[in-house]
């Protein structure tokens, strides 16, 4: 069984920011609600993720293969530790 502390420092995915703004600029999607539906997401659950509050769910990163299908899902997720 594992301890809280253990549970709280698991490995978890990680929005890249940075490059999903990238993407949505060079794809020339002009707002968050626009790429939102794009993701076939709420734009709160966009939020969500993008703050590091929620980790992305398999519907979303589903959703970011088919939105951006010329970049690798590497490029798009990192690992990182839970809060």
């Amino acid at each position: 069984m594992q301890t809280r502390s253990e549970a709280a420092t698991r490995p978890v995915l990680v929005l890249n920011r940075q490059k999903l703004d990238e993407l949505r600029r060079a794809s020339g999607i002009p707002s968050e609600a626009e790429l939102a539906r794009r993701l076939n997401v709420d734009v709160s659950t966009l939020y969500r993720v993008s703050a590091g509050k929620t980790v992305p769910s398999n519907e979303f990163i589903a959703g970011l293969k088919v939105a951006f299908p010329m970049c690798s899902l590497d490029d798009l997720l990192t690992i990182g530790r839970a809060a």
